[in-house]
């Protein structure tokens, strides 16, 4: 191939394209004086022997083709330039959700399926830094802004203690229930809970000869009843739990493969699978919505869990450059008989338009059919015991023979816990500890549960000087409108006050009002 050196740029550009294999012979002597290449044939293959500055241009032009190319392949997948900040009309979830949370190659939005024929549960992978965690939080802005809150509830479990916490400060009207705790006893409290209140739906569903949620909506409006989406991050906690306890794991397994029916639909999100050791066989197959971020080959395919059929070459080097928020997912035939593996890339909300979106939707006056107050758990916050609750429980527990006392938050779906106080020889309670604050609160709500009951006669035995009866006296809490409070904190009084109480036992004198003494 002869070329003068007016044609230098097209020879270097011809380097470009003729690749080892080729044998070149340059047959202007006199190129490399022009700032061309000199090439020369050497065992059949090309060989540069010295380069030009136009050998640097054109490493420069490739570099810049191959940015503005890989520019043009980037897809925009800001919340903020895809969806219009104006209102949108609500979507109806009788027949599953339809969530517009991804976008395939061309930009175009895929929406996810929720609930929706076989697709009823949803589990998704990915390692840090994969997008996870933002994949989760578009997930529940799209239900927030797609779906009315009588349409479809959403329960939060965060064993993570991490993700969920946002939206503890800023809790949409959609969010039924909201946990921050990663303990047993809330997996299995959680897990009883599920199952009674989906054997509440399936009373009902009785009642009203339907045999699912579809049926029922048609016989009594859409908004009569909820769907019920759970999504539990860091999932391979509960399966821990579960493990070994047979009972717990037969609730999880049967309330992936029964309760659909009922409008139950699971989100699970983990880092791995190879983690979930206490989920079944018969469960896993229940979860038809794969979905894999950014991780390991290994556990990409073991999410998406395909045959060895699915996979190529082309695929496999595809999964192992998936970049931060893309995403590989099971995408199956309308005959839910075979799928192909799908890329997506998803739909990244910033903290800022996530507390936008959750403000409005806060602010709006809603008129809910389910107005109960939603339940949350967080154990690594100290809370309040809640007085009218308790007030109520007491009216129907409280007798002349036993008195329940209030002396805390529970980690399980009880709103407080209790235990009741009987009358009979041996119930006393010892209360034993280093800390002084958790012991400070116990006993302010000892004091506030039997204020709730009336009629006691408080008695208290202190020493001025240790931390406890100062703590008490710092938050005022020897105080009480329906008890007397009496401080007993010198010797003498002390003394003097259990020698009346004795004569008082060995005469067997009846008391007019009840005692209890600290």
């Amino acid at each position: 191939y002869s070329m003068g050196g007016s044609n230098s740029r097209s020879k270097d550009g011809l380097w470009g394209f003729l690749q080892s294999g080729w044998t070149i012979i340059d047959l202007d002597s006199e190129a490399a004086k022009t700032g061309c290449f000199i090439l020369q044939e050497q065992g059949g293959a090309g060989r540069r022997i010295s380069v030009s500055p136009l050998a640097r241009y054109h490493n420069a032009f490739i570099k810049l083709y191959r940015k503005k190319w890989e520019d043009g392949q980037k897809i925009d997948n800001k919340y903020s330039g895809i969806f219009t900040k104006g209102p949108v009309a609500y979507k109806d979830a009788t027949d599953g959700l339809s969530l517009p949370v991804m976008l395939d190659e061309r930009g175009k939005i895929v929406n996810l399926p929720i609930g929706k024929g076989i697709l009823n549960h949803t589990l998704i992978t990915g390692s840090t830094s994969s997008g996870k965690s933002s994949f989760l939080h578009m997930i529940i802005m799209s239900i927030v802004t797609n779906y009315h809150p009588d349409d479809v509830e959403l329960w939060l479990a965060d064993y993570g203690k991490v993700e969920f916490n946002k939206y503890f400060k800023q809790t949409p009207p959609h969010v039924r229930f909201l946990s921050l705790e990663k303990s047993a006893e809330f997996t299995f409290a959680f897990l009883e809970y599920l199952q009674k209140y989906f054997s509440q739906r399936e009373k009902k569903f009785a009642e009203e000869s339907v045999t699912n949620i579809r049926e029922y909506r048609e016989k009594h409006g859409k908004l009569s009843m909820p769907r019920v989406v759970v999504m539990i991050d860091e999932f391979h906690n509960m399966t821990q739990h579960v493990k070994g306890d047979l009972a717990h794991r037969d609730m999880l397994e049967n309330a992936l493969s029964e309760y659909r029916k009922f409008g139950l639909s699971f989100i699970f999100s983990n880092q791995t699978v190879s983690g979930l050791v206490g989920l079944t066989d018969a469960a896993r197959l229940q979860i038809r919505n794969r979905i894999a971020l950014s991780n390991s080959i290994s556990e990409m395919k073991s999410t998406i869990e395909a045959s060895g059929g699915n996979y190529n070459d082309e695929l496999i080097m595809g999964m192992e450059r998936t970049a931060t928020g893309e995403m590989w997912m099971r995408e199956w035939s309308n005959d839910g008989r075979d799928f192909s593996i799908k890329k997506y890339i998803g739909i990244y909300i910033n903290d800022r338009e996530r507390e936008n979106v959750l403000s409005i939707e806060i602010a709006k006056k809603w008129q809910l059919k389910n107005d109960a107050e939603v339940i949350k758990i967080d154990s690594s916050e100290r809370t309040v015991m809640p007085v009218a609750l308790a007030c109520n429980h007491c009216k129907r527990n409280c007798n002349d023979k036993s008195f329940p006392l209030y002396v805390g938050s529970p980690v399980t779906i009880d709103r407080f816990f209790c235990f009741n106080v009987e009358q009979r020889l041996n119930n006393n309670i010892l209360l034993v500890g280093r800390n002084v604050e958790p012991k400070r609160d116990i006993i302010f709500n000892i004091i506030l549960s039997l204020s709730i009951i009336g009629k006691f006669d408080i008695i208290i035995y202190a020493d001025k000087s240790d931390e406890l009866y100062e703590a008490m006296q710092s938050i005022g809490g020897f105080r009480s409108k329906t008890c007397s409070i009496l401080i007993c904190d010198k010797m003498e009084d002390i003394c003097a006050s259990i020698s009346r109480l004795s004569n008082q036992v060995k005469r067997r004198e009846m008391p007019s009002r009840r005692k209890m003494i600290f």
